[in-house]
């Protein structure tokens, strides 16, 4: 399989990396819903059917935002509201559907980038805002790595089958996304 000319491997450019998630300005919110471990999973832009014959039925944004073992907050203005990764996983499940249900169909209006202020063995990583038109925000804050698993801090799936993937540290990397996470091209 040929590479994508947009590819690139363990970049710490914050500037480049700023001018891919500016492809999420203007994206719809779709959902949010908890995963492994209560990672949240965003989803933004046009819905679409899963491509998995198990998900037939489920449906995922064209961007899906994965926080892996960050921290994340969902903060909405009207009504008040602040669920974050530090809830006890019981209310988490439930404050995430309501939170989800108030942003659907809102629009990002401005992402940012920010150094986190986790000291961490490789590196600060980036830490990452979405903002909404209605006041909203979604943060997504790297955290220690204290079984140095060497995981990435948050990856972006694209709806041109390249992914983004965040950390450890400030090394990031955009790859097809049918590249394991060795860099490898899948079988």
């Amino acid at each position: 399989m040929p590479k994508p000319a947009n590819v690139i491997r363990e970049s710490k450019d914050s500037k480049r990396l700023g001018m891919i998630l500016r492809t999420l300005v203007g994206q719809p919110f779709v959902k949010a819903e908890l995963s492994y471990l209560g990672e949240l999973t965003v989803h933004l832009g046009q819905l679409v059917p899963s491509s998995h014959q198990r998900l037939a039925d489920a449906s995922r944004g064209s961007f899906v935002l994965c926080t892996r073992g960050s921290r994340w907050t969902v903060s909405l203005s009207e009504p008040p509201c602040l669920v974050g990764s530090d809830r006890a996983e019981l209310d988490l499940s439930r404050e995430v559907d309501k939170a989800s249900g108030l942003l659907t169909g809102v629009a990002v209006c401005d992402v940012s980038l920010g150094q986190s202020p986790v000291g961490r063995q490789f590196g600060p990583g980036h830490s990452l805002i979405l903002r909404f038109g209605n006041g909203a925000q979604i943060s997504i804050t790297p955290t220690e790595d204290p079984d140095n698993t060497h995981l990435s801090d948050w990856e972006l799936f694209t709806p041109d089958r390249m992914y983004l993937s965040c950390g450890p540290g400030a090394v990031w990397s955009y790859l097809p996304s049918d590249t394991n996470q060795q860099g490898r091209e899948s079988a």
